[in-house]
């Protein structure tokens, strides 16, 4: 574990509530200068505590009106066939997360479709032909009371 300091944790604080926030604006807020927290930010990307800058999408402002979850479950996949597998995920633009848990599924998808048609081709035509595949649950998910974003740093 990197060691951060409470300067780090407040430059992070207000990265995550504004990813675009200047270095100067950053600097006046926790009390440094503009290089120190520059080169703070850096050294947190170099580290990979801090793993991108992203716009948060309304997806079904664009298009993609659809969310789902999915429970896939695989055969015993090792090696190269595990890396195969994660590659057909990693393309399948409609794949936003895959999250490898224990229990009933191998893994939970976080998809997002246009619509149900598009949904369904992604369940019986597209998910099917990954490495492994043995079977899958889907879950729709009819809306999202809570979706967080921010880490709590301080705790």
């Amino acid at each position: 574990m990197v060691k951060l300091d409470e300067k780090d944790l407040a430059i992070l604080k207000i990265l995550q509530g504004d990813a675009r926030a200047s270095h100067s604006r950053i600097a006046r807020e926790v009390g440094l200068s503009d290089v120190a927290v520059r080169n703070r930010i850096s050294k947190m990307i170099k580290e990979k505590i801090i793993e991108g800058f992203h716009a948060k999408v309304d997806l079904e402002k664009i298009g993609f009106g659809t969310k789902a979850l999915i429970g896939l479950k695989l055969e015993k996949l090792f090696g190269e066939r595990c890396e195969r597998m994660h590659k057909q995920l990693e393309s399948m633009e409609e794949v936003q997360e895959v999250h490898h848990v224990a229990g009933d599924f191998d893994c939970i998808l976080k998809v997002y479709a246009k619509d149900t048609g598009h949904l369904r081709e992604l369940i019986f035509d597209k998910i099917p032909q990954i490495e492994g595949f043995s079977g899958l649950k889907t879950f729709i998910i009819l809306g999202t009371s809570i979706e967080k974003t921010k880490i709590p740093i301080g705790l």
